[in-house]
């Protein structure tokens, strides 16, 4: 018998306590503690005064909210560097003869990769500016600062000057908006490429499911019910 089946043993439905094990044993030779990807950002420069707790501390809140698996999937995959895009297309084995197209499939006049299809993407920029102002409406309404949506804001959720029950209701808004973003690349009309208002009428559709969830988790919804009116009226959807 051996050390993987009795483990296996222990739960016949799922090998989670073996799986916790590798996870473990992989996460020791991290250094700092932190997965790669945090090295290899803050080598790119796109990490700047973000520390190693830090980021594996926004890392671990990402599953900690009420968005559907999927979002956070998303954004798990952005911490992770392991968000597919046409620049990792582009450096794939399956590009033989060197030449796909990477440039951002929402907008075409961008290199595609993480931070150009989340922030640098003039669509992306145009949709984040505007949840900005949505968000910012709201907090001054509260009597609170207002925000700016850095790219460690948008990337890794390190929102500054805010107190954590707004941030609780500010990062799943962020999530929701770089999963549309990512989601929007696999549209069936590749061809065309998206206008904003085709994007933001999308994320509306999804905040307000993320609203309906989070009152029935009985959680603020109170920056989120704004959000949705101003991008609403915006739009006029």
């Amino acid at each position: 018998t051996t050390t993987m089946t009795l483990i296996l043993n222990i739960n016949k439905r799922g090998g989670g306590h073996f799986k916790g094990l590798i996870l473990k044993n992989i996460r020791k030779v991290w250094n700092d503690g932190a997965p790669p990807a945090f090295h290899t950002y803050r080598q790119d420069r796109m990490i700047q005064n973000l520390t190693a707790d830090q980021f594996k501390m926004e890392l671990g809140k990402v599953r900690k909210n009420c968005l559907p698996p999927a979002t956070q999937w998303t954004s798990i995959q952005v911490f992770l560097r392991t968000l597919w895009t046409n620049k990792k297309e582009r450096n794939s084995q399956r590009n033989n003869n060197n030449n796909f197209d990477d440039s951002c499939s929402n907008c075409g006049g961008h290199l595609e990769d993480t931070r150009g299809l989340l922030y640098g993407c003039h669509k992306a920029e145009e949709v984040r500016l505007l949840l900005e102002e949505a968000i910012n409406d709201a907090l001054v309404m509260m009597g609170k600062q207002n925000i700016h949506l850095t790219l460690q804001g948008v990337l890794f959720h390190r929102i500054e000057n805010t107190e954590k029950k707004e941030r609780d209701e500010i990062i799943p808004m962020i999530m929701i908006m770089k999963h549309v973003l990512y989601k929007m690349k696999f549209r069936e009309d590749r061809q065309n490429f998206p206008s904003s208002r085709r994007i933001l009428a999308n994320m509306i559709v999804d905040l307000e499911k993320h609203l309906e969830v989070t009152k029935f988790c009985k959680r603020n919804s109170e920056i989120l019910e704004i959000v949705i009116t101003h991008l609403r009226n915006f739009i006029g959807f």
